[in-house]
C-alpha cells in the first residue's frame, strides 16, 4: 500500500496516547501506507504541548491512537482536519459525535459465526456484561443468532464481584461463555484468569478476545491485528479524502484456537 495515493500525498499526523507495544503496532501499520512518512506526536512526551501544536498545524488528516489521544484530537485539532480514530472502544464516548476510523469491538454476528464453525452449533453461549456499559451489544447479539444455529444468554452483573457467582448460576444452562470487552467485568488479568479457569473446570468451552484468554484456557479467542488496524484506518483516510461521509470500520482479526481447552471440554473435564 506504501505510496499509493488518490491525488496529491495528504499532509498526515498520527497522535499516539502511549508508547505500549499495541500502539506502535498500529502506528507502524499507518506509516506504511504513505509515501511520506506522518508528523508524529508522542503524548507521553508532553500532552499538552501536542495538544497546542495539534491546534495550530494544518494537517489534512490527524490519526488518534488511542483514547487519550483521541481526546486531544477531537478537542484541539481545527474542523477541516479530517480525523481518524484507532485503538479505542467505543470512541463516541469520548468525541460525542460519530466518528470515523477503526472499531475494536468484532462485530457480533461475525463471533458467533466463528463460535459455531469452530465449537459446533447448538452452542448456549453465556456472555458476561455490564447492562451500563454493554446493553446494546447483548442485543446486537440476540438479533445476529436468528441466522445461525446458537443461542445467546445475557448474564448481566454490577461489578466484577459479582461475575463468579452470576457465572456459577448459568452454567447449568450455558455450555459456552464468551467474554466481551466490558470495564465492569474485565478489570485485571487476575479476574480473567479466575472466570476463565472457572467456567473451564465447569466444563464449558470459553472465548475470549486477546491472546491473554488463550494462555488462561480459553478455547477460542479473536486476537486483533493492530498493524493491519493501522493501515485499515490509513486506506480509510484515503477513502475520504474528497468526501465527509466515512464509518467506524470493524479490526482486522484472527480466530486463534487452543485445540488443547477443547479437546478437554469435548472429552469432559476429569
Amino acid at each position: 500500500m506504501r505510496g499509493v495515493s488518490s491525488g496529491a500525498e495528504l499532509s498526515t499526523a498520527i497522535v499516539v496516547a502511549s508508547e505500549i507495544k499495541p500502539y506502535l503496532q498500529a502506528m507502524e501499520g499507518i506509516r506504511s501506507s504513505f509515501a511520506s512518512s506522518p508528523y508524529i506526536y508522542h503524548m507521553e512526551s508532553n500532552p499538552k504541548l501536542v495538544a497546542k501544536r495539534i491546534g495550530e498545524a494544518q494537517h489534512d488528516v490527524v490519526f488518534a491512537v488511542g483514547p487519550e489521544a483521541a481526546s486531544i484530537v477531537w478537542s484541539h485539532a481545527s474542523d477541516s482536519t479530517r480525523k481518524i480514530v484507532l485503538m479505542v472502544l467505543d470512541p463516541i464516548r469520548i468525541t460525542n459525535v460519530q466518528v470515523c476510523g477503526v472499531d475494536m469491538r468484532v462485530p457480533m454476528a461475525q463471533q458467533l459465526a466463528a463460535i459455531e464453525k469452530n465449537l459446533g452449533k447448538g452452542r448456549v453461549i453465556g456472555i458476561l456484561y455490564s447492562p451500563s456499559e454493554n446493553e446494546a451489544v447483548i442485543k446486537e447479539a440476540m438479533e445476529a443468532v436468528q441466522t445461525l444455529d446458537v443461542q445467546v444468554v445475557g448474564l448481566p452483573v454490577c461489578s466484577s464481584s459479582d461475575a463468579v457467582s452470576v457465572l456459577r448460576k448459568a452454567r447449568v444452562q450455558i455450555d459456552t461463555l464468551l467474554f466481551i470487552p466490558d470495564s465492569q467485568v474485565i478489570v485485571s488479568e487476575t479476574v480473567v484468569a479466575y472466570l476463565v479457569k472457572e467456567a473451564f473446570l465447569s466444563g464449558l468451552f470459553v472465548v475470549g478476545y486477546n491472546q491473554f484468554f488463550l494462555e488462561a484456557g480459553a478455547s477460542l479467542a479473536f486476537c486483533l491485528d493492530y498493524y493491519k488496524t493501522g493501515q485499515v484506518a490509513a486506506e480509510l483516510a484515503r477513502e475520504t479524502a474528497s468526501s465527509k461521509s466515512c464509518k467506524l470500520a470493524a479490526p482486522p482479526y484472527e480466530v486463534r484456537r487452543n485445540q488443547k481447552a477443547i479437546e478437554l471440554i469435548q472429552r469432559g473435564v476429569q
